[in-house]
């Protein structure tokens, strides 16, 4: 949590993050509704991601960092690429 602190991150998105880091059940949908102010589901899973995009260039990776992005669409890794 001492990257999370230390980042030039926007608070919401540290805030976002700490959430989701210290208790990865809740879900997209109650972070959103839980922030303040209340922000839409997608703008909640937007603030992760650039919280994981940011560790992931500091070297950071699964594990200690959870790959949520598996977790939330177990799909994904059933896409194509052409």
């Amino acid at each position: 949590m001492s990257f999370i602190a230390r980042s030039n991150l926007a608070k919401n998105v540290k805030d976002t993050a700490v959430r989701k880091l210290t208790n990865p059940n809740l879900t997209w949908e109650t972070i959103a509704l839980e922030s303040k102010p209340p922000v839409a589901t997608s703008t909640a899973w937007r603030r992760y991601e650039k919280f994981d995009a940011a560790a992931r260039e500091a070297g950071f990776d699964s594990p200690p960092l959870p790959d949520l992005r598996a977790a939330e669409n177990p799909m994904r890794s059933e896409l194509a690429t052409v």
